[in-house]
């Protein structure tokens, strides 16, 4: 075990047998690796809103998003039908560029910028108030707290999630804003998060780790996505829809900045430089978790790489990095008292370490999946538990939301009311 104050502190000398011994270990998965040409952050560029499949889940991902989830106030069930009529409409029309009846105007003359706009649905709106309980998908369910989690009730739940992206950060914000104004009396804002992702042509975006971040998705348009991600049993407004997971993740800067690149590398399980797992090759090799060298593993034990593949047949990522500056003055300034000694043994270190920190950088998470009970759950809980990057995070949020079918007519969702 590394000695607190050598961990703290990243002192060389006292981190220097982690890389070749016990070995901290990680890779933090975020968007999918193709949107690396961004083709859809053209201005004049359009993607269609309209299709059996909602758009913003296998598309190339541009450069900026937001989530916003919204809590109805109005909760009838004709109100959720009106809402979600609405919202489609506006969807549509900004998907092309098209000005909004009563439009804010900040967005003109940009054109559609890639935008799209994937609704989804919490638990709590199947509460036969909003919608009907028996229309819930059985694999919507609350999320279980995870090992380590510092969840923050500010920055989760909710009836209603939208995620829009586009190519500008205008597009995105005023996509949201005109969505709001047109929820006004029914749905009201309950948390939003703006995200970028990094755009490097011919290459895969990295995260604030300096991380490569997303070369473990399925291809797109194969057959290992289509068995990963769309569901194809439950209710009708769900077959052909998926699943979504988030988590915002506040990574501990202060503390990774401290260590040694050696350090990260053996946390992470690929060199930082190429991507390439630590057992050879280049990014996209496969991981060789046999390999070793004078009997240490090459991709240590707890390497991210090595617990995420074992734990769950994989997923589609779609996160996106955020940087929301300095946290609340003294929120962050002193190690709460009951950390404060020298004596921890094999405590986790992790809400001290987040304590220690004072900035509020990191991941919002997002990841589509067919079945989260089995896609997303057990390689959550074996991170949480073992995975030592997880040192170097605090999870504040996690939910699960229903992400429908596409609507090819008609509203979103149309058949929730049948």
């Amino acid at each position: 075990m590394v000695d607190r104050r050598q961990f703290l502190t990243g002192s060389a000398a006292g981190l220097a047998g982690v890389a070749g011994g016990v070995l901290l270990g990680g890779e933090l998965l975020g968007s999918d690796s193709e949107s690396a040409s961004n083709e859809t952050a053209m201005s004049g560029q359009s993607i269609p809103f309209r299709g059996k499949r909602q758009a913003g889940i296998t598309n190339p991902a541009p450069t900026y998003a937001t989530f916003a989830a919204f809590d109805l106030t109005n909760r009838e069930q004709s109100a959720t039908r009106a809402l979600l009529e609405s919202w489609t409409n506006v969807a549509e029309q900004l998907s092309v560029g098209t000005a909004i009846q009563g439009d804010s105007g900040e967005a003109t003359g940009m054109g559609p910028s890639g935008l799209t706009v994937t609704f989804g649905f919490g638990e709590t709106l199947f509460d036969d108030q909003c919608a009907p309980a028996s229309a819930r998908p059985a694999g919507l369910v609350t999320l279980p707290e995870f090992p380590g989690d510092q969840l923050d009730p500010a920055w989760g739940g909710g009836d209603l999630l939208v995620q829009v992206c586009a190519g500008d950060p205008t597009v995105v914000s005023h996509a949201v804003r005109q969505l709001r104004r047109v929820g006004q009396g029914t749905a009201r804002l309950r948390w939003s998060q703006a995200g970028f992702l990094p755009q490097v042509p011919g290459e895969t975006p990295r995260n604030l780790f300096g991380q490569v971040d997303g070369t473990a998705n399925p291809a797109a348009d194969s057959a290992e996505l289509d068995e990963l991600v769309w569901v194809t049993d439950g209710p009708a407004w769900m077959t052909g829809g998926t699943f979504l997971a988030t988590r915002r993740i506040r990574m501990i800067m202060t503390a990774w900045d401290r260590m040694s690149l050696d350090v990260q590398e053996a946390t992470v399980g690929r060199d930082r430089e190429t991507g390439a797992p630590l057992s050879g090759g280049d990014e996209f090799t496969e991981l060789d978790l046999d390999a070793v060298s004078d009997g240490v593993p090459l991709i240590a034990a707890d390497a991210h790489v090595r617990i995420a593949k074992a734990n769950g047949p994989g997923m589609l990522r779609r996160g996106y990095s955020y940087d929301s500056g300095p946290l609340v003055v003294g929120a962050a300034a002193d190690v709460p008292d009951e950390m404060n000694h020298d004596e921890h043994g094999q405590q986790d270190h992790r809400p001290m370490m987040a304590a220690m920190d004072d900035h509020d950088a990191g991941l919002f998470f997002a990841a589509f999946m067919r079945d989260p009970a089995e896609q997303f759950v057990p390689m959550q809980q074996a991170l949480s538990a073992t995975d030592a990057l997880s040192h170097f995070l605090a999870y504040t949020s996690a939910d699960l939301w229903a992400i429908p079918a596409g609507a090819t007519t008609g509203s979103i969702a149309a058949d929730l009311f049948a």
